[in-house]
């Protein structure tokens, strides 16, 4: 199994957890085929389920839903599908977030 590859999607993970940026999942998964596709080329082909798997051991706990939607039905996804999942959960995620900014925001003023 590329161990490499899952410590990384891991890493990845933790360094954009609290960055500003919107759409980390999508990068990192990007990125994660990138390295796939580059391992496949020198003949060291990645299976599907290592990939997917790098790309689930990285989600952070928020994502614990996604990774159990994806564990229920692993023989119907596509990476294209967990990336889709992911990208969901970091917009509703962004927007509790933004939610919870603004009435701490209100909450100032009204003090």
């Amino acid at each position: 199994m590329h161990i490499f590859i899952i410590k990384l999607a891991r890493q990845l993970f933790s360094n954009l957890r609290n960055s500003p940026l919107h759409n980390c999942t999508v990068l990192i998964s990007s990125h994660i085929k990138s390295l796939v596709d580059s391992l496949c080329s020198v003949g060291d082909p990645v299976s599907f389920r290592e990939h997917l798997d790098s790309i689930l051991e990285g989600l952070p706990q928020e994502y614990d839903y996604v990774i159990a939607l994806i564990d229920d039905k692993i023989d119907s996804t596509t990476i294209e599908e967990v990336e889709d999942l992911s990208l969901a959960q970091e917009l509703r995620l962004d927007t509790f977030m933004n939610k919870i900014y603004f009435l701490r925001s209100k909450l100032k003023v009204a003090e």
